[in-house]
């Protein structure tokens, strides 16, 4: 995809804006100035060689890998006396159709929604809505997106082809529309994605949906403040309120952010006058938003939240990522692994990420109903989502504490001690096993 064209545009559409509107650039941007320098001199001219050379390279090398995750799964069957789990993916929005005999509904039959949008302003509807203009060109971007997921996993699908070449064609002046729409059509698709992986296998499931809206574009809109901070620790607590009152019993949240997120959005907003002021801006809304979390989440100790580590390749903890780095009783964090328990490159890690699930490749649901293959910690989540269900379904006595060490407990170490990969089969038959619900934290 490498081209002069897509790396002078990524220049224009990000550090230019920056520099016009505060004349400087902080250390994370400017840092990669060189390397950006270096692909422009040496990259691009060398692209044929380098795609020839890595190319030869990986198919020489290519292995495949065993699938451990078959063996350990567990398909709950219907007609058994179990019990019905409410569970909630809290996202992007997802497509209920899909799921319309596995739906929590409301009073008039509706099915259970609550929505936000990118103002964190109470809305309504399920998923993004697209305005006319821009809907009709949903499918062709569904197909980008799937070409780029190929292209990850090394698959050269006519997709991959055409994508790659797409990028490679385009102009300095469409690289910001093209990134920004490709990035808004993944968003769309991406909370009915979680969901279908949280609701594989188990018929006793029932889903609820909390529609957030993410910000797609290159420069933030809105940009970062003390009052859509606020608003978004509102609508955190009415989230929250809304899944106690619809007997959510497991909340997925496949999303994060942290404190650097907040001063790479006032920089490129072009907000506060010095980086020092920037960094002390971004602490304080990062800590309103924190704070807020941790209260939303301890107002329903009966409620189980399973979020995403994160894919930065870093500590959670450490590099302040949230809600992966919060620690409550009714909190677990996930971490991603490959179809083989590998650790995902991607993936963050740190004290609170105390369990691993596949997050590579991972086949599921898109609204529309097509099937697509994606990777990350948002697909990890839910996997423990669904295992959590699937526990509660066999024993829902259990307290979130419960099922927490149980997952745990059944987890499977390996030798490095770094990860430790879910074991379905065997949580679900501790859960059978377990007696009543402990009240212990």
């Amino acid at each position: 995809m490498l081209s002069e064209g897509l790396i002078i545009g990524e220049i224009r559409s990000v550090f230019d804006p920056v520099v016009q509107k505060t004349g400087a650039l902080s250390d994370v941007l400017a840092d990669q100035l060189p390397d950006i320098k270096l692909t422009l001199v040496e990259g691009v001219p060398l692209k044929d060689t380098l795609v020839e050379t890595f190319g030869a390279y990986l198919t020489a090398n290519q292995k495949e890998k065993p699938d451990i995750w078959a063996a350990r799964a567990v398909r709950l069957e219907p007609g058994k006396d179990y019990t019905p789990v409410n569970i909630a993916i809290w996202d992007s929005g997802v497509d209920t159709a899909i799921f319309k005999s596995q739906l929590v509904r409301d009073q008039e039959g509706k099915p259970a929604v609550i929505a936000y949008d990118i103002n964190a302003r109470k809305t309504t509807g399920e998923l993004y809505p697209f305005p006319p203009e821009r809907a009709k060109n949903i499918p062709e971007f569904k197909q980008r997106v799937k070409g780029l997921v190929d292209m990850q996993a090394n698959i050269d699908s006519p997709e991959a082809s055409a994508i790659k070449k797409e990028i490679a064609a385009l102009k300095p002046d469409q690289v910001r529309p093209f990134i920004e729409q490709l990035e808004e059509v993944s968003i769309y698709m991406h909370g009915t994605h979680v969901a279908g992986i949280a609701m594989d296998g188990n018929p006793y499931a029932r889903l609820a949906v909390a529609r957030t809206t993410f910000d797609y574009k290159l420069i933030p809109d809105p940009c970062p403040s003390r009052e859509l901070s606020e608003r978004g620790v509102a609508e955190a607590m009415d989230d929250v309120s809304f899944f106690k009152a619809n007997h959510v019993r497991v909340v997925n949240m496949s999303w994060g952010g942290s404190v650097k997120d907040d001063e790479d959005g006032l920089e490129r907003c072009g907000i506060g006058k010095s980086v020092d002021e920037r960094k002390q801006m971004a602490r304080e809304l990062f800590d309103i938003e924190k704070r807020g979390l941790e209260k939303a989440f301890a107002s329903a100790p009966e409620i189980l939240f399973i979020t995403a580590a994160g894919n930065a390749n870093s500590d959670a903890t450490f590099n302040e990522f949230i809600p992966s780095s919060i620690q409550l009783p009714n909190l677990i964090t996930a971490g991603a692994v490959d179809k083989a328990g590998d650790e995902a490159p991607f993936t963050s890690y740190g004290p609170t990420v105390v369990v691993h699930s596949n997050g590579y490749e991972v086949e599921s649901y898109v609204p529309g109903g097509e099937r697509m293959k994606f990777s990350g910690t948002s697909m990890a989540s839910p996997n423990v989502v669904n295992l959590a269900a699937k526990i509660l379904a066999v024993n829902p006595g259990l307290k979130p504490p419960d099922v927490i060490r149980i997952i745990r407990d059944t987890a499977d170490a390996t030798p490095d001690g770094r990860r430790h990969l879910i074991n379905p089969k065997n949580a679900v038959a501790a859960a059978q096993n377990h007696p009543a619900a402990s009240t212990s934290p």
